[in-house]
């Protein structure tokens, strides 16, 4: 693993750490996990719902974005543009399957890394550099398709964790012991974000 993803892989797990807090309790970050999966922690005072006993367990950690390649390459400047041609040239399309579209790409992981551990948990921690939590676009499509879709799809991972990377916020859209069987009522339209700037605006494909 290179030095630059396994840092980002420790900024994601950062920024996803008061969630998790309030997700199991007080816990540390396990230094030595850092492959299969990508980082654990060791829940030393949990959460009585989550552990009535009380006794310390670990929790596995895989993590992984849900952007697509091309997009991050300009995100991440490896390919220069101007703000001209970004405008006109570069539009992400982000459907309401976004992030279980990301997620699922690592279903088949959960049983590689439940062989030979002791982990209580397996979770899947999925972050963006493009999609914002605050959007309402997230709130009222993309969180809760993500929960629908995962369950239809028996997703095995104990729980799944969005981290928005631009917000620096993290938000849970899926657990495995709460299934969510019924089909979201809100109507969602893709949206797209239109250039790849330090700011991104959100606009309906439907008035495109």
């Amino acid at each position: 693993m290179s030095q630059a993803k396994f840092a980002q892989e420790r900024h994601v797990l950062k920024l996803a750490q008061p969630l998790l807090k309030k997700l199991y309790g007080e816990f540390e970050v396990d230094p030595s996990q850092s492959d299969r999966p990508d980082a654990a922690i060791w829940v030393c005072r949990p959460r009585k719902q989550v552990e009535s006993t009380g006794r310390v367990f670990s929790v596995g950690i895989e993590i992984t974005t849900v952007d697509k390649e091309e997009p991050l390459a300009y995100i991440n400047g490896a390919h220069a543009l101007t703000h001209s041609e970004i405008e006109s040239s570069i539009d992400i399309v982000i459907p309401k399957t976004y992030v279980y579209d990301g997620a699922l790409k690592k279903q088949n992981k959960y049983k590689e890394y439940a062989e030979g551990n002791t982990f209580k948990e397996i979770i899947l921690v999925c972050f963006s550099q493009v999609l914002r939590i605050s959007d309402p676009f997230f709130k009222q499509c993309v969180a809760g398709w993500s929960a629908y879709l995962l369950t239809k799809a028996a997703f095995p991972f104990e729980k799944v964790v969005f981290v928005d990377m631009k917000e620096g916020t993290a938000v849970q859209v899926y657990d495995s012991q709460r299934p969510i069987w019924q089909p979201p009522t809100a109507e969602c339209a893709t949206q797209v974000v239109r250039g790849v700037t330090d700011f991104y605006h959100f606009v309906d494909t439907r008035q495109r």
